[in-house]
This record gives C-alpha cells, structure tokens and sequence, in this order.
C-alpha cells in the first residue's frame, strides 16, 4: 500500500478526542514522532483545541461520555470554519455507523485497536484532504466540460452532488446506480476528482465484456513465464488502477465467476496475477454502477450477497432525467453550444417552443438520448434558431399513403445523410458516431447515395 505519511516539513496537527486517558496516552505515544498530537477529553474541550491550534485531523472517539452523542460532536466539529478532517473510532465495526458518518462529513472511521501503521497512513491520507481544500465553492456553477463534467441545476441532483463531496475524499466503496444514460459514469469520475486519489489513474471495465474464461487475466494480469513459453507480461485492471479508483460499469452484468474474484480482492486487500508466487497489495478505490436492481439479483440468485454489501457501503441513486427537469435546457444549451462550436456553428439558440418541448419530452434515454438529439439537431438546423422540428426522431403527415411514407423516408434518409456528410467534412467514422451505427453501415450509406469518404 502506497504511504501516506507525511513528508518531512511541518508536521500534521492531530487532535486525539476521547475520554479514556490510557488510550489517549498510548496514542500519542504511537503516533507522536509523525504527528504533532493534542488531546481532548471531550466535546467542548475538542472545539477549544480546535480553535486554538487548528489541527488539520481530529480522531474522534464515536462514544464519548461527556453526554454528546459521537455523531452530534461530527456535527459541532464540522461545522466550525474551515474545519479539520474527522476520524471516527469506534470499538465495533457496523456499516450502519460507517454510513452515518460518512454522510455526517467524516472522512473515514477505523478500530480503536487498527494497525498503528495502518492508522498512521490513513491520518496521512486525511492531512492530504485537508491541504488540498478540494471543497467547493459552490455546486450551482458546476461543470462545463463535455462528456467529463455535469450541469447541475435541479435540488435533487445537487442533493446528490453534495453528497457525492462527502464521499469522495473517504475510501469507502461507492455504488452508483441509476437508468442507462444517467450519467453513472460522471458522477463515478466526480468521486474519484474530489478525492485524494486525484492524480492517480481512473480505470473503468466494462463488467459484461469481460468473458469468466479470461477473468483472471483481465482482472490480475499474468507474470512473465505464468505458462510454458509464455514470455509476456500483462497488466490486468487492477494493477493499473493502483493508487487511483478502479470502476466497475455495470457490476450486475458481471458473471457469478467475475463477482467471486471481485469479492476476494475486496475482502483481503490483494490480488495474485497468474503465474505469481506472492500476492500484491490493492492500494485501489472501488466505484461500482449497476441500472439492474441488484438486490433483487441477489434475491434471485443472479448476484453474490456478499458482493453486494461490499459494493453498497454508500449508495448514490442517480434519477432519470424525466425527474430533474431543471437539468434539462441547461443540459441541451450545454450540448448545443459543444457540437455548434464542433461544427462551426456559433451562436445557435433554441426557439421558446423547442425549449418547451424539451422540457415536456420524456427522455427514457436519459442524458444519453438528449445528448444524441441535440447533436443530430445542430446537423439538420440550417439557420441560427433550432425549432422544434429539428429535435423529432421522425415526424409525418398521418394522412400519408404507404407509397409516400416511403419516399418521404427515402427522401428523410437522403437528406439526413448530406447534412451528416456536410457537418463532418465525409469522415465516416464521425459521421457513424453521430448517427448512432457502425463504420461499415455508414460507408456504405455513402456510397448508396454518392457521397464521397473524406479521411477517418
């Protein structure tokens, strides 16, 4: 596991909260020749060390007898101006307690008999939160970036956001779940942003695509020399998410085979590629999403059990866009402006009803299918001003005949298809992209209707 302790320098300021003088005592003498540690006996006492030397790590025993209950002294500690990072220590460990101070603003608990070098580095972990002052300012100006960062304007998504800041800088594993095209895998991002994993790497598997014949390989990795002749190395997920956060799109399609393997390395910590005689530690953060809904899997036999209260130690339950409509015309302005400026088409707007439209429409595709349709808008909208129209996946007169359905489609398809070949200058792997089918398909659309295949 990586260290982190604190370098050399100006030491940590760790404040030890609890009223048994004994532990106290033996703490500071564990912890005193890497931290620079100040004790309180109880809640008050705690908040008038605070004042007066402002650690940056307060360890706060979870049942102090001064009469404050442990989660009411988080909540005194956290909220004093810029306030220091909480460890909780409590005597027995229930995921019920985990939760409730993680949401409380802690940064992690730990066994009040934890592995003094274990505690050490996640106090040092702790200190790195509390230099870095990953807080935000405020959540309503969020993100601006495409396909990496959110617009979130509804109450119930900044519901989410903020307790997404609370999350991310512990190293408890995370479960977002949520529709197909939520934007799981954003919010799974934004975890892994804030915490003090930043600058490591953020590595995502696909669950689903990961055959139970090659799971070990792709999982563990293989060593040189794992198989006669074998002279390769491979690096499996793991190993290249040391250090950062491993995430795991779509868990519930995993095989029971892949669960089980999941499962081992969650519980001990390790991993052993193939073919190699020593385990090796999993310095990895876990961020897991599912759109199944897992506990009935798990009901039905389809998901370990076990694997499930892993993954489910904080839950973030994404919404579908139908019920964050506050989102929905910052989202498609966001959008519009992104594949306007993709285009060279500046400036564009929508009309008041193309708005109200957008607004009223149900998106069972989510962020995803909003996304798609206001892309495919910028391409069909010839003026600066996208009306409704342009935002249809199709539209016809219902007095038509069947004969001039299919010309109006011929005529739809063929039109669709200029515009597409316009917008991306004939690069059909772009043009494939946008329109939702596979190169092939595209060029051969192409060639259908004489349109030339520019580079891509």
């Amino acid at each position: 596991m990586t260290d982190h302790t604190p370098e050399p320098g100006p030491r940590c300021r760790v404040l030890i909260v609890d009223d048994d003088p004994a532990f106290s005592g033996d703490m500071t003498l564990l912890l005193g020749d890497r931290f620079e540690v100040t004790v309180a006996a109880d809640t008050a006492g705690a908040l008038a060390k605070i004042a007066e030397a402002r650690p940056d790590v307060v360890l706060l025993d979870i049942t102090l007898k001064d009469g404050v209950d442990g989660f009411v002294a988080l909540a005194r500690i956290k909220a004093v101006e810029s306030p220091p990072e909480v460890i909780m220590l409590t005597g027995m460990q229930g995921p019920g307690a985990v939760v409730q101070a993680i949401k409380g603003g802690a940064f992690h608990y730990a066994m009040k008999d934890a592995d003094p070098g274990e505690l050490a580095n996640l106090i040092g972990l702790a200190s790195e939160r509390a230099a870095a002052s990953r807080r935000l300012a405020s959540l309503e100006t969020q993100l601006r970036r495409l396909g990496g960062e959110l617009v979130v304007y509804d109450p119930l998504m900044l519901r989410i956001m903020k307790d997404v800041e609370k999350v991310a800088p512990t190293l408890a594993t995370v479960l977002v779940t949520g529709e197909s095209g939520t934007g799981k895998e954003l919010v799974a991002r934004r975890v892994h942003e804030l915490s003090a994993r930043a600058a490591g790497p953020f590595v995502a598997i696909s669950c689903g695509a990961v055959a139970e014949a090659q799971a070990e390989l792709e999982l563990f990795g293989q060593v040189r020399g794992a198989f006669p002749e074998s002279t390769t190395v491979r690096t499996g997920f793991f190993a290249r998410a040391q250090g950062g956060t491993l995430y795991l799109d779509e868990v519930g399609r995993a095989s029971l085979g892949l669960q089980a393997k999941l499962l081992r390395v969650l519980e001990s910590r390790e991993f052993l590629p193939v073919g190699a005689a020593a385990p090796v530690r999993a310095d990895t953060r876990v961020v897991a999403s599912a759109s199944h809904d897992l506990q009935q899997m798990c009901d039905e036999g389809r998901f370990l059990k076990e694997l499930f209260y892993r993954l489910n130690v904080f839950s973030l339950v994404l919404p579908p866009l139908r019920k964050r409509r506050d989102d929905i015309v910052p989202l498609a302005e966001h959008f519009l402006e992104v594949f306007g400026a993709e285009m060279g088409r500046t400036g564009l707007k929508f009309t008041a009803a193309a708005k109200e439209f957008l607004v009223r429409h149900e998106w069972r595709g989510n962020v995803r299918d909003l996304r798609n349709r206001v892309e495919r808008a910028v391409i069909l909208t010839d003026g600066d001003e996208v009306h409704v129209d342009a935002l249809l996946a199709t539209h016809f007169d219902q007095g038509m005949t069947i004969t001039e359905m299919d010309a109006a489609i011929e005529s739809a398809r063929e039109d669709y298809l200029a515009r597409l070949h316009r917008a991306y200058a004939g690069n059909v792997t772009r043009s494939a992209k946008a329109a939702g089918i596979t190169r092939e398909a595209m060029s051969r659309l192409f060639k259908r209707y004489g349109l030339s295949e520019g580079n891509g």
